[in-house]
Order: structure tokens, then C-alpha cells, then sequence
């Protein structure tokens, strides 16, 4: 059984490859763009592959 630290690092971990999957589609509206199936980067913010948004950097606090 994991321990409540465990599962909040998965929770961190999660909310970072989630962020970074869909930093690229960043502000497109839905069903305009092909299905995300790699972390490729650019997008709004131009990011590298696998860099995350604020939206991590603020929730990881």
C-alpha cells in the first residue's frame, strides 16, 4: 500500500507528464488539432519537449 507521501509524489508526477502531453495544445480549441500522442513542445509558450507550463510550476507548491 503506498504511503500519503507516495501518493501525493504520483499526484505531482502525474499533474507534470499530463502538463507537458498537452503544453503544445495550449489554448486550441477542441477537435482542431490530431490527437496528442507524444510530447512534442512548441505551442503557445514555444516549450521544449517535455517542459510544463505554469500551471505545474504553480500547483507544485
Amino acid at each position: 500500500m503506498l504511503t500519503p507521501v507516495e501518493r501525493y509524489h504520483g499526484c505531482l508526477l502525474g499533474l507534470a507528464v499530463g502538463d507537458a502531453l498537452g503544453a503544445a495544445i495550449e489554448f486550441q480549441p477542441p477537435g482542431t488539432f490530431p490527437p496528442v500522442e507524444d510530447i512534442t513542445g512548441g505551442g503557445y509558450f514555444n516549450l521544449k519537449p517535455g517542459e510544463w507550463t505554469d500551471d505545474t510550476s504553480s500547483d507544485s507548491k
